[in-house]
This record gives C-alpha cells, sequence and structure tokens, in this order.
C-alpha cells in the first residue's frame, strides 16, 4: 500500500516536473531532447512490465523458497502461537505475490525518479542557456549609446 502511495506520488511529481520542462521549451533540439526522455521512459516501463510478466512464475518460485527458508530459520524470538502456521500454503503465496509486486513496483518507481530527474535536468540546461543569452543582451545594453530618440541625433558638447 506505501509503495502504491509513493508510485501515485513519484507520476505527479513527474508530470509537474514534465510541464514545467514543457513550459521552458525554446528550440527544436529542446523539443527533440524532450521526447527522446519522454520515450526512453515509456520503453524502460513497458520493458519492466514485460520482464515481470514473463518471469512472473520463477519470481513467485524464489520467493516461496526465501519464505519457506525463513520460516524453517532458527530464530531465538518467541515462538509463534499455537493456531498460527508458518507453513500455510495459502500464507506463502500471499506472501510470495507481495513480495514481487513490491519488488516490481519500487522498479517503476525508480523509472518514474529518473525520468523526473531527466526533465530536471533539461529545464537546468535550458534556463543556463536563457541566463547567457540574458547577459549577452544586458552586456549589449550597457555598451551602446544610452541616449535615446532625438538625443541622438544632437551632437554632444565632446564632439
Amino acid at each position: 500500500m506505501e509503495l502504491d502511495l509513493q508510485l501515485g506520488i513519484a507520476e505527479m511529481f513527474r508530470d509537474a516536473t514534465m510541464e514545467s520542462a514543457v513550459r521552458a521549451l525554446r528550440t527544436d533540439d529542446d523539443w527533440d531532447r524532450f521526447k527522446a526522455i519522454q520515450s526512453a521512459a515509456e520503453k524502460r516501463e513497458d520493458e519492466a512490465t514485460r520482464e515481470f510478466e514473463r518471469d512472473r512464475p520463477d519470481l513467485l518460485a524464489q520467493a516461496r523458497e526465501a519464505i519457506l527458508r525463513d520460516a524453517g530459520a532458527l530464530k531465538h524470538d518467541h515462538p509463534a502461537p499455537m493456531p498460527v502456521d508458518r507453513f500455510d500454503p495459502g500464507t506463502i503465496e500471499k506472501r510470495a505475490e507481495t513480495r514481487i509486486e513490491t519488488a516490481h513496483r519500487a522498479r517503476l518507481l525508480d523509472i518514474r525518479r529518473e525520468e523526473s530527474d531527466a526533465y530536471e535536468t533539461l529545464s537546468q540546461d535550458i534556463s543556463a542557456r536563457e541566463r547567457q543569452r540574458g547577459l549577452s543582451r544586458e552586456a549589449f545594453g550597457r555598451a551602446r549609446d544610452g541616449r535615446g530618440g532625438p538625443e541622438r541625433t544632437r551632437p554632444t558638447r565632446d564632439r
């Protein structure tokens, strides 16, 4: 449940970062880079989901083995109450399913975080480029003759 919440929040953050990046896009290169980030993330998510579905039986078997290994391990805790069966097949199956689903959601969460980071980097690069352009304008503004309109046509005393 907690991972679903994190996944939802990561998706909202990614969407907000993506909107911010879209507003900052100015050139065709910026748009191309934005689309490349977007398509790469979609491809990675699709690939992760396909791999998860393809390997699901193997992942379930591995998770079941790990749960059984943990259940059979000697622990120095308090023993389980009498009616609790640590080797119940239904419980083991549910726990194995939960483990692999959680691992898959964590992988999707990582992909979304990396996508958000890429959009943030794109926005920072664009703003750095825009600052450079602003500096050039300011330098040109300082270098030009400060007089405007009719004052420009009249000669000054030092001419």
